[in-house]
């Protein structure tokens, strides 16, 4: 089944991801990603930090269900500097 992904999300849903997690991921490749790599685009300070916040949220998800699905082995490391809870705001 690995072999038969067109796309990394593809491969996701193919393997039982969380429909909604992969759906969070694929709206910022299709909404946010994709239009930005136009050279003539840019985004203004609070519009970067609200693709950062929704690209935390996205892999917060996505975290879950791995956690959820017996993936992930160890805690990740949050960095000294974050501190502790520092994703605990995201929904």
């Amino acid at each position: 089944m690995l072999g038969t992904a067109s796309s990394p999300l593809e491969l996701l849903r193919q393997n039982g991801a969380d429909a909604k997690a992969v759906e969070a991921a694929d709206q910022l490749r299709g909404l946010h990603r994709n239009p930005l790599m136009h050279p003539e685009d840019f985004l203004h300070t609070d519009d970067a930090l609200d693709v950062f916040d929704l690209c935390k949220s996205a892999i917060k998800a996505l975290m879950r269900d791995m956690d959820k699905r017996g993936l992930l082995t160890t805690e990740p490391e949050v960095p000294e500097t974050l501190g502790e809870g520092w994703l605990d705001d995201v929904p």
